[in-house]
């Protein structure tokens, strides 16, 4: 799979805010973007997501043009916004069933225990989300970005707030679906970046460009030791 991005525009009072973006990420591969706060990278991530319309700019996949806020594109996304929002007053179990009916997937029991791994709710299946830690509560939201077996991540500073745990189950689970994914990530977590992202941008002024002074670690497919899904990462 190949996402390509082409001359991606959005203007604001006559400003660009996003000032013509190009870029494209493949299938296996992790693309990290950091940059100050205000670059437009949580922006560049919504317009991708089709939440906040570009006033110019392609997008194909395979070849194939697409519109951001098709349905065909939208079945083949997942995308975690910074904020992401929660059905407080549901059950984690109830919040499960109320994803996976939103996005028409089947919820398997295999399904369910891999969803109970990598959120770390096995211990909280039936408890009000309104219960959770804000840990566990973030840690919850993946859910709706990977439940229904996205082509395309898109993961807005994922690993803030999150407690140790938390975290190494998050990017335990990003790094199990590289290998199905292109997988785009914001953060400020520049040695995680460079641990784990394949290319490097920084943005900055609603401009995307590589930054030459990180160095974008070699690594395998492999997760550090200390990094591993506990038993019972960006």
């Amino acid at each position: 799979m190949n996402f390509v991005v082409e001359n991606l525009c959005k203007l604001n009072n006559g400003n660009r805010s996003l000032d013509d973006i190009s870029f494209n990420i493949k299938n296996n591969e992790i693309i990290g973007i950091k940059g100050p706060s205000h670059a437009g990278k949580s922006l560049l991530l919504r317009v991708l997501a089709g939440i906040t319309q570009s006033d110019f700019g392609n997008y194909r996949i395979n070849g194939e043009s697409v519109y951001p806020r098709s349905q065909k594109y939208k079945k083949q996304l997942g995308y975690l916004p910074q904020d992401a929002p929660i059905y407080s007053d549901l059950k984690t179990s109830e919040y499960v069933s109320l994803i996976a009916t939103l996005r028409e997937f089947p919820l398997s029991s295999n399904l369910i225990d891999e969803v109970k791994s990598y959120s770390g709710i096995e211990k909280h299946w039936n408890t009000p989300i309104h219960a959770l830690s804000p840990s566990a509560k973030k840690c919850l939201s993946f859910i709706q970005c990977y439940l229904h077996n996205p082509k395309i991540v898109l993961l807005d500073s994922p690993f803030i707030g999150l407690e140790s745990e938390h975290k190494s189950r998050v990017l335990a689970k990003i790094l199990k679906e590289k290998h199905s994914t292109a997988t785009l990530i914001v953060s400020h977590d520049t040695e995680l970046l460079n641990r784990h992202c394949d290319k490097i941008f920084f943005m900055e002024d609603g401009n995307l460009f590589q930054n030459e002074n990180d160095v974008v670690l070699p690594r395998g497919d492999h997760i550090d030791s200390h990094l591993q899904t506990p038993t019972t990462t960006l």
